[in-house]
């Protein structure tokens, strides 16, 4: 046994995770069984071995007196025949005495104290230099798990956003930590833009030699604390809801009614005509003109239902406008339609939070019925202008007078048209029945048809009150609408309904 060492008695101590060396045991003779672990040079000391890792940590050197007493308490030995054979074989010089291995081969047990002790120890002391050391050897790892990570994210808060913008749009107030998480997000995601630049500069050498190792440190360092950072944010984004609870916006469908109304060939076309505008990105307002009872407002309200079904749109309000004006009330309806609490005072506060809430909204169709005249839309609140086209909203007004709509600015003019005499027809034997076919009531049921002069309105209120009528109520209305123009509420007054 040449190897030139002092002949003390030593330890070896095996686990399944560590390998301990005490004493002078010799390095040599270690790395004969692993030479992978290239224990040369580090003989002299006393050493601790991580099998794992490949790395080994020094510690201080027990007296043999100090190993014997450890030994000989109660423990349990767990023989390994692999090596020791070797260590006692003569074909071998492993540089390990004789008195060594006798010594192990006596003994039945290992005391697991002194395993405990020094696994306490080594780990005290590895786990502190293997995070530093994982660092550097996972550098490009580190980076690459947190753009896994990020993707995510962003992921997530696209997401959020969206929410964020359905929510603003239908008037809702969004929650603070909404905000805060997307704020934070926001940084996060600009503070990996930053490491991936890094990352980038850092792939070249240290004056066009050597990698740059401390600065691979920080960054593999800081690529970690971001990674749980980000982490932090994935499980705190998840919101049930962005906004706080508040009513929803109203819908047109659910304000109107389509039991009156018939597509003649007069209405068809003017709706084809305003439906044509709608799409024309270069018309912002649509003016609808024509008599009192022709079945404007019917219509309109009919076309944005449409509009709405095509997509042109994800809102529609209305307000009714009529010849005294009533900013209040005309600004009240347009902010129910859209969920808008008005509480300022003065209707200038009023028009400016109804500005900012259909600007933030976007493609939202608006309907004045009934203008008599001109009307300042900031004054309502309504966006015009270059206004109205950023947030792709367009207007459509009702007026009896064509010249209303060249006062509104109005980029298309559509008129509509009374029925014919056999539109007419139809939607009065619709609402009356059968009765006007019959031979003592035609004759009479045709000249109410023709004194109603093609006013939806006007046919659809005067069929339904003559519908179970007499023949002599017939003719007396035939008379009082002789005598009087045809107007809805004319006819009303006529029939006493």
């Amino acid at each position: 046994m040449g190897s030139g060492f002092d002949y003390s008695v030593s330890s070896f101590l095996c686990s399944e995770t560590h390998t301990v060396c005490f004493d002078d045991l010799d390095c040599n003779a270690i790395d004969e069984f692993f030479p992978s672990w290239n224990f040369q040079n580090h003989y002299q000391n006393p050493i601790f071995r991580n099998s794992r890792s490949d790395s080994w940590i020094e510690f201080p050197m027990l007296s043999e007196e100090r190993l014997r007493e450890m030994v000989e308490r109660e423990g349990e030995y767990m023989p390994r025949d692999d090596y020791l054979g070797r260590l006692r074989s003569g074909d071998l010089d492993l540089g390990v005495r004789r008195e060594a291995v006798d010594w192990i081969l006596k003994k039945n047990y290992i005391v697991m104290e002194i395993v405990t002790f020094i696994l306490e120890v080594g780990d005290k002391l590895w786990k502190p230099v293997s995070n530093q050391i994982g660092y550097l050897v996972h550098y490009k790892k580190n980076v690459e798990n947190l753009n896994a990570e990020v993707e995510t994210l962003e992921a997530l808060r696209k997401d959020n956003r969206e929410s964020v913008r359905a929510a603003e749009v239908n008037g809702e107030e969004i929650k603070a930590d909404v905000r805060t998480w997307l704020e934070r997000a926001d940084a996060a995601i600009v503070e990996v833009e930053r490491v991936n630049h890094d990352f980038k500069l850092n792939k070249r050498c240290l004056w066009g030699c050597f990698p740059n190792w401390i600065s691979r440190y920080m960054l593999s360092k800081r690529a970690v604390k971001d990674k749980v950072t980000i982490g932090e944010l994935q499980d705190k984004g998840k919101f049930e809801r962005v906004s706080l609870q508040v009513r929803k916006p109203l819908e047109i469908e659910s304000m109107i009614s389509t039991g009156d109304f018939e597509a003649f060939e007069s209405t068809q076309q003017a709706m084809n005509e305003v439906m044509r505008a709608l799409r024309d990105d270069k018309v912002n307002i649509i003016g609808v003109y024509g008599m009192e009872g022709v079945g404007k407002t019917t219509m309109v309200e009919q076309v944005s239902v449409q509009a709405r079904r095509d997509g042109l749109f994800d809102h529609v309000v209305k307000a009714t406008v009529s010849q005294n004006i009533n900013l209040r009330m005309i600004q009240g309806q347009i902010a129910d339609m859209l969920a808008v609490k008005l509480e300022d005072e003065s209707e200038a506060g009023r028009a400016g939070h109804l500005r900012e809430r259909i600007m933030k909204g976007r493609r939202i169709l608006i309907i004045l019925d009934d203008l008599w005249g001109r009307i300042e839309l900031t004054k309502i609140g309504v966006p015009s202008g270059r206004d109205l086209e950023a947030c792709k909203s367009k207007i459509i007004l009702t007026t009896r007078l064509e010249t209303v709509c060249l006062a509104m600015e109005s980029q298309a003019k559509v008129p509509l048209h009374t029925l014919s005499d056999q539109d007419s027809w139809t939607l009065f034997k619709k609402k009356a029945g059968n009765v006007v076919d019959w031979p003592d009531f035609h004759d009479v049921a045709w000249k109410v048809v023709k004194k109603c002069g093609g006013l939806p309105s006007a046919l659809v209120v005067v069929a339904r009150a003559l519908g179970d009528k007499d023949l002599e109520e017939w003719k007396e209305a035939a008379r009082q609408l002789e005598m009087s123009n045809p107007t809805k509420d004319m006819i009303a007054r006529i029939l006493g309904i």
